[in-house]
């Protein structure tokens, strides 16, 4: 779902816009989506106090949360999978935190066409039929 929040809505950087938000992740306020963003189930992109920009074919992975203090704007690049932010083609493992190595060539190959494959993967989920059991 999209919220608007006092006042901000979530923006898309064209229109139309041709990402996907699951029916049950949560984007609130001063979002900034790119190209075939997508949003996992369970996920929370919330910007109530600064902005978040989501760059063209990253994806946020199911139940990541993703917020803003007060002045202090996030950005995920292009082509981000799992939605974590640390610096350009590094690993980063352990809470907090922390970067264990940075990626070779092949590697970031690799990562590319994951976040591809998402953008592509998300628009099977586009026309879920809610059911009751």
């Amino acid at each position: 779902m999209l919220y608007k929040f006092q006042g901000h809505l979530p923006t898309a950087t064209h229109q139309p816009w041709d990402g996907w938000v699951a029916p049950t992740a949560t984007v609130i306020g001063q979002v900034e989506l790119g190209r075939q963003v997508s949003v996992w189930f369970g996920a929370v992109v919330r910007a109530e106090n600064s902005k978040i920009k989501l760059g063209d074919f990253s994806n946020v992975q199911e139940n990541a949360v993703l917020h803003t203090d007060a002045g202090i704007e996030m950005s995920i690049g292009n082509y981000v999978t799992e939605g974590k932010v640390i610096p350009d083609n590094s690993v980063v493992m352990g809470s907090p935190g922390k970067v264990v190595k940075t990626l070779d060539e092949d590697s970031i190959q690799k990562l590319t066409m994951s976040a591809m494959h998402y953008a592509e993967h998300f628009q099977k989920f586009q026309d879920l039929e809610e059911v009751q059991l």
